[in-house]
């Protein structure tokens, strides 16, 4: 160490307290190498040299093996543990160090909050980094308690204007429950950035608000603020607006067509699959020279929702083909195009494969599709014995069927007999007027999609007003003759 002037023997006796100046330290060469390190054998090894020069006995020699072990790619928050529960008197660095490794997981964000509580005994008052990784932590567990002590904080040592600190309390709201105050706050942010909205559309995003969503990237746009990968990819994954959506593929090859984030490309696959235009789906998909198993499995779960179950199940051997493993959602997105083409006993052998060939336990979701399949194949004793057969227990959880459709550039979302749309009275003429014009034309309704007791002139009311009718109806009323009507349904389409 004579090129910086510090003997390895003060380094070994140094104080607990008191590291000898900073640049000595930084430029050392040890410590240099863990910039380089990727793999946690290296690590040891370079830990082994920090031992041997006595950097171990420094704060700072300490913070970057735990930094390395704790927030890096290639680290291990045990060994970084290991560190930080030898240390006697953990420093701020340390501290903010451990906090941030446990809140960048959901399942260890508990133990982060448990951190910052034993740091607050300690007498260590907080920095930025420490709150912004206690916001992220109680975004995860959903500790609003803890987030609103933070804010306070933040209040009380004038730090609002703090960006950072702001965008951080806009995301923990918003993943916790609390949209009206996470929105509350984002409006109160003067001098916005990227991450500003990017946290606020994804907030939306999260608790399935995506009109909400969409309309504050509308926002943005309005004020020609760029997006980036960020931004997109919560918009386009719940897209149901063609227009916006091809805007944003022309928006995405303009800025981002090497760009290596798998997910953007995916979503793209997924909205346009979504908005009815499988084509482009598949053009996109096929475009792509490197593929990951989320965009095969988003081609896959396009060609269900299109019920191409022929496309679907060829899909599938052209992954094993190219040797890649389907999963769990693979299997799902096959099955359900099996499901809507009614390909009962190709589904049955899928599923078998999964177990046989694959070594994949089906789950609820696969014998769901399979168990459906049956049922409306009229071979409800098969559907039953499935049924008694399944691994665990039968759950039935109802999800709301909704469909949306865009017009003027703005989503519109309506429920089965949904009436809170301000065009309501109109919608339901019109309405009226399809079912009229239908039962002249010789349609006759099929009632047996109604599960209630109820005589057929009922029955055939409730199926007028069912989401789809709704959204064709207010479509019909809102556009000019011809124009195309693309609608987006989250469940199976009504048979009627």
């Amino acid at each position: 160490m004579a090129e910086i002037g510090v003997s390895t023997n003060l380094l070994h006796f140094l104080p607990g307290s008191f590291d000898p100046p900073y640049q000595f330290l930084r430029s050392h060469s040890s410590l240099g190498l863990l910039s380089n390190c990727r793999s946690i054998e290296s690590f040891k090894q370079i830990h082994s040299q920090i031992i041997k020069f006595g950097l171990h006995n420094t704060h700072f020699g300490l913070s970057k093996l735990m930094e390395f072990c704790a927030v890096r790619p290639y680290g291990n928050l045990e060994y970084a543990m290991s560190i930080f529960d030898c240390v006697d008197d953990p420093c701020l660095v340390m501290y903010n160090t451990i906090i941030r490794g446990h809140s960048l997981s959901s399942e260890l964000s508990r133990r982060a909050l448990e951190f910052f509580m034993e740091m607050r005994k300690a007498g260590i008052p907080p920095n930025e980094s420490t709150l912004v990784s206690v916001l992220s932590a109680c975004a995860h567990v959903g500790d609003v308690e803890t987030g609103n002590w933070i804010r306070s904080w933040i209040e009380e040592h004038d730090q609002s204007s703090n960006l950072r600190l702001a965008n951080a309390l806009v995301d923990m709201y918003a993943k916790c429950g609390d949209l009206k105050a996470s929105r509350t706050l984002f409006d109160g942010i003067r001098d916005k950035n990227i991450v500003s909205w990017n946290v606020m559309i994804g907030g939306y995003t999260h608790s399935r608000m995506y009109k909400d969503s969409l309309e504050t990237f509308h926002q943005m746009q309005l004020i020609n603020v760029i997006p980036n990968d960020v931004t997109l990819i919560p918009v386009c994954a719940h897209l149901g607006a063609l227009d916006l959506g091809k805007w944003m593929h022309v928006d995405v090859n303009k800025h981002f067509e090497c760009f290596p984030n798998d997910a953007l490309w995916t979503c793209l696959i997924d909205m346009y699959a979504k908005c009815g235009d499988i084509e482009a789906s598949k053009q996109v998909f096929n475009t792509r020279q490197s593929k990951s198993l989320a965009s095969w499995n988003a081609m896959m779960s396009g060609l269900a929702i299109h019920g191409d179950g022929e496309a679907a199940i060829e899909l599938l051997h052209q992954m094993s083909k190219e040797g890649l493993q389907p999963g769990e959602i693979t299997f799902v997105g096959v099955l359900s195009a099996c499901c809507n083409a009614g390909m009962v006993d190709i589904a049955q052998k899928i599923l078998d494969d999964m177990i046989q060939k694959y070594k994949i336990t089906p789950k609820l979701p696969h014998y769901g599709c399979v168990i459906c399949l049956l049922a409306r194949a009229g071979m409800f004793e098969e559907a039953v014995d499935m049924v008694r057969k399944m691994e665990m227990e039968p759950r039935l959880q109802k999800v709301p069927g909704s469909t949306s459709l865009e017009v003027d550039g703005m989503m519109h979302e309506f429920l089965v007999s949904d009436r809170t749309h301000p065009n309501s009275d109109n919608i339901y003429e019109m309405s009226s007027e399809i079912y009229r014009l239908l039962k002249l034309a010789g349609h006759e309704p099929d009632t047996s999609e109604v599960y209630y007791d109820l005589n057929e002139e009922l029955k055939e009311g409730i199926l007028c007003e069912h989401s789809e009718k709704l959204v064709i109806s207010f479509g019909l009323i809102s556009t000019k003759p011809g124009t195309t009507l693309r609608i987006v349904k989250n469940l199976r389409v009504c048979g009627n």
